[in-house]
């Protein structure tokens, strides 16, 4: 009994050091043990609590000084300002090269300006100060990222760079082709695989490497392309070209029935290759069709002749040439529909000619001793001299996609001959030779010699870039007769 109350009297004097007093038993004695173990408990919370507080102290101190970003190759902080990254962007930029290795070729370093591609450095600075106070960031600010910078591309400029250095043709592609001659002859072409050297890195990949300012490593490999049109889909749109061609196709025109052969029928088609569809594409030409309308209807059919008016220097108006009312085909385009239609189905196609008045028009035009008129729709140019009508002359002007401009002109400049160079509608180039008798009435629209063109164009077919074409016997005798400020009167 002596040697319990001795323990218990030890425990009570540990209670007594804490300052606390021990807790009563269910009996009503003290139960150190329970004391101590709750007691301690609440020690370890207090300690965990300030391990924490120390850590998140040092988190928060440490993060602004610590948060680092890579620029190219240099290391910036959450603490630098926006002037420094600014310069450091330029720098790196200037540095930066896109390696491009051919095989075993060595590689070659190209700059950004090369590929068409540049940093705003103002904006890419506060796009990276931002993007580095992120919570994300914040959260992990001992880990070094990089930024994306804010990036502009002339996205021609680049594609051409790609083109040039990135995509090396080896052998060239042939996609199957079919031609239709104007005698109905068909033409195939056969397919052939092709090849080139280029990247299997895509446009995206390279981009964000740039705009990150990683290092772009593109390696070329060689490739074979597969023809799109194959030699089996051209074998399909040839059998059905001969089935069109074999249509029977009339035209009446009034008491006379025109059959058209399958010369004329090829005439009107355009056959276009459709990559996307993998087919060809057959098609009827408004502007041949209406050709081969106005051909057949010619006998019973008259151009209007334009009223041509001029306003003398004291104010006063009069007729130089009196308007002529015409004759012609009213439904040319209901024509070409049902044709563009119907060729596409079975069976024979009978199509009726409906004849209209077509009035002249009245043209304004500026008095002188010599005038010229150039017509676009009736195809003509008329040249007159002191009011009398000297000679007429078949033209072709400019095409649909590049037509010739209307309005009021004079000849401003003469060349006897010269080398012709330029831009067609599709953006590739054109380059003519000593085009002869040149007479120039509005920046380089001229009226000129064309001897390329065949002589069925003349007066059928506006085909030229602009110009006003003419036979070259024609053109010696306008280039001649009109000295320089002989006015130049365009319509339709």
């Amino acid at each position: 009994m002596e040697k319990r109350q001795k323990k218990i009297g030890v425990k009570t004097l540990q209670f007594w050091w804490f300052g606390v007093s021990s807790p009563q038993a269910s009996d009503g004695s003290q139960n150190p043990d329970s004391f101590l173990r709750r007691h301690y408990h609440w020690v370890s919370l207090g300690a965990a609590a300030g391990v924490f507080v120390v850590i998140a102290g040092i988190w928060l101190i440490a993060q602004p000084f610590g948060r680092r970003m890579q620029i190219g190759n240099e290391t910036v902080t959450g603490r630098s300002s926006q002037k420094s990254i600014e310069q450091i962007i330029t720098s790196q930029v200037k540095k930066y090269t896109i390696s491009i290795a051919d095989g075993d070729k060595k590689a070659k370093q190209y700059s950004l300006s090369d590929a068409g591609v540049a940093f705003d450095a103002q904006k890419s600075a506060r796009s990276a100060i931002a993007y580095n106070g992120s919570l994300n960031r914040r959260l992990v600010w001992w880990k070094t990222d990089k930024p994306a910078l804010v990036l502009t591309i002339q996205e021609q400029k680049y594609q051409e760079f790609l083109q040039a250095h990135a995509h090396i043709v080896g052998k060239p592609l042939v996609n199957a082709s079919l031609t239709v001659q104007s005698d109905g002859t068909i033409t195939l072409v056969s397919a052939a695989p092709g090849t080139e050297r280029s990247s299997q890195s895509s446009d995206a990949d390279i981009k964000g490497l740039i705009s990150h300012l990683e290092p772009v490593n593109i390696e070329l490999s060689e490739r074979t392309i597969l023809p799109v049109i194959t030699d089996k889909i051209v074998e399909k749109s040839k059998a059905s070209v001969e089935k069109i061609l074999t249509r029977s196709i009339t035209f009446q025109a009034e008491s006379q029935t025109i059959t058209a052969s399958s010369n004329d029928i090829a005439s009107w088609l355009t056959i276009t290759p459709n990559i996307t569809k993998r087919k060809y594409d057959i098609s009827v030409d408004p502007a041949k069709v209406s050709d081969y309308v106005n051909k057949i209807s010619a006998s019973t059919t008259r151009r209007p002749r334009d009223q041509v008016v001029v306003t003398s220097p004291d104010g006063n108006r009069s007729v130089l040439v009196q308007g002529i009312n015409g004759r012609d085909v009213a439904n040319k385009k209901e024509i070409t529909d049902a044709l563009s239609t119907g060729l596409q189905k079975d069976g024979a196609i009978s199509l009726t000619l409906n004849f209209t008045f077509a009035p002249f028009k009245s043209v304004e035009a500026t008095s002188g001793p010599k005038l010229i008129e150039v017509n676009l729709s009736t195809k003509r140019m008329d040249v007159y001299e002191n009011s009398v009508l000297l000679r007429t002359f078949l033209i072709s002007a400019g095409a649909p996609a590049t037509p010739t401009v209307t309005g009021q002109y004079a000849i401003y400049s003469k060349v006897r001959s010269q080398d012709m160079r330029g831009f067609n509608a599709d953006g590739s180039t054109y380059f003519t030779p000593n085009v002869e008798y040149v007479n120039y009435f509005y920046r380089d629209y001229a009226i000129h010699g064309n001897y390329w063109r065949p002589v069925s164009y003349f007066g059928a077919v506006n085909a030229s870039h602009g110009c006003v074409g003419i036979l070259n016997g024609d053109a010696e005798w306008v280039y001649n007769w009109a000295p320089i400020g002989t006015p130049v009167l365009v319509h339709t």
